[in-house]
């Protein structure tokens, strides 16, 4: 996928729109619904369709913090292409969003226009220095093993879900499959996150 430019790009500092979001994390390839009703992060999204529609994404850590501020928010996030925005009938508007890119937030201040706005720096979504070809072939096999394990405790648990665990042998896929589908706590969620670069 090609990433498009954002408002200011320097030297991997990028300067995007923001919207601090409750007890949802998104991950670089996700694909996410959520909800807007904040007037600002309204604003945001905005802001966002009218130059390239990329924005930042990242958790709140507080879910009843009603306007998050730099120290109410993760710092590891994801910058996602906005794909589709539906307003409904009682001013709630139901956004589509793509993972693009993780980034680290570096600054978090309200702009002019009343919106969060952002200054984050890419990481790399995934990193594989941290282990050798042999280390990644057996932690794969370990998680398959934990998985089946998992499986036997997870009522109605989806065959396709079980079939594209066991069946892919890339362990970028793998990870994807695993927390984008089972069931983590936000933290839990945060800290994988956190953790792939």
């Amino acid at each position: 996928m090609k990433e498009k430019i954002s408002i200011k790009d320097s030297q991997n500092t990028i300067i995007l729109p923001c919207v601090a979001m409750r007890d949802l994390v998104i991950f670089p390839n996700m694909t996410m619904h959520f909800d807007v009703a904040r007037e600002r992060s309204v604003k945001a999204l905005k802001k966002a369709l009218a130059n390239n529609e990329m924005i930042f994404l990242t958790a709140q850590m507080d879910v009843v913090v009603a306007e998050p501020k730099f120290k109410d928010v993760f710092k590891v996030g994801s910058i996602a292409e906005i794909k589709q925005i539906v307003k409904g009938q009682d001013g709630v508007s139901r956004v589509l969003v793509e993972g693009i890119r993780k980034a680290k937030l570096l600054r978090l201040e309200q702009a002019d226009g009343g919106y969060l706005e952002a200054e984050v720096k890419k990481l790399p979504n995934y990193s594989r220095e941290k282990f050798s070809e042999n280390e990644i072939e057996a932690l794969t096999r370990e998680i398959r093993t934990l998985f089946e394990r998992y499986v036997t405790v997870v009522p109605r648990m989806p065959k396709e879900l079980y079939a594209a665990v066991l069946g892919t042998s890339s362990p970028k896929s793998l990870f994807e499959t695993l927390v984008f589908n089972i069931t983590l706590s936000l933290e839990e969620k945060q800290s994988m996150l956190e953790c792939s670069s």
